[in-house]
């Protein structure tokens, strides 16, 4: 038997969890002292979001991206659960850089407007984390590697109910006497599937984190030290639902 067995993004991520844990007092601390938002935000973002033509800005750039960094490291599913923690921590809306919590609209339009500038800043500390590698004599910035994998889409054919409703068709008609002697009725069920979601054809039945699903098929690029250099997929608006 093979001792190897696939890398996942938490296995990359384990001795960071582990010092986050450790250090959990003052990792806000930590991050504003070691990650140079001045360098990692692009001009053009700062451009655009302080425009002196458009509304006012009652946040600054930093203290929004401070919002997503901690929701993110904390693990915190809805930004509805971070808004209200802020309600109840002055400290830590104090650490995140809001004078007043701000409304979840707010917030909501940040991730919305912004998401190219968004997308712009990863790609930039990227950059910014190989160039300090590089100075340290650390090579692997220049090995690039491409890893297949899915997006879960949020359709209608990964709610549990729809594959619920094909077994209860499936033993309606066994009990219905016209069914073969050998007649499987969960298997008959899954043949039922589709192999596309309705909603948008390039979302595909796929067997992926050891179950099936429908996923968006998706390329991830990363460099030797395990850094996303560009996630890359045919996705589409078109199967979003509120």
């Amino acid at each position: 038997m093979s001792n190897f067995y696939q890398l996942s993004f938490f296995d990359i991520n384990k001795k960071f969890r582990e010092f986050l844990t450790e250090n959990s007092s003052n990792f806000i601390e930590l991050l504003k002292n070691y990650i140079p938002f001045s360098k990692l935000i692009p001009s053009e973002f700062k451009n655009i979001y302080y425009n002196p033509n458009g509304r006012n800005r009652k946040y600054s750039i930093e203290s929004m991206l401070m919002f997503f960094i901690y929701k993110n490291l904390r693990s915190i599913s809805k930004d509805k659960i971070l808004l209200d923690l802020l309600k109840d921590s002055p400290d830590l809306r104090m650490h995140l850089g809001f004078d007043h919590v701000p409304d979840a609209s707010q917030i909501s339009r940040f991730k919305t407007n912004f998401k190219d500038q968004l997308h712009l800043t990863l790609d930039n500390l990227v950059s910014i984390v190989n160039k300090e590698l590089k100075d340290l004599g650390i090579d692997l910035t220049n090995i690039l590697i491409a890893d297949t994998t899915g997006f879960e889409a949020y359709v209608e054919e990964n709610n549990p109910k729809f594959l619920e409703s094909l077994i209860s068709n499936a033993k309606s008609y066994e009990k219905s006497g016209n069914a073969p002697d050998d007649f499987d009725s969960i298997k008959y069920a899954h043949s039922q599937m589709p192999k596309e979601a309705s909603e948008n054809s390039d979302i595909k039945l796929k067997y992926l984190c050891g179950h099936f699903g429908y996923y968006l098929p998706a390329m991830i690029i990363t460099n030797g030290i395990k850094s996303s250099r560009h996630p890359n997929s045919r996705w589409s608006t078109r199967f979003y639902r509120q």
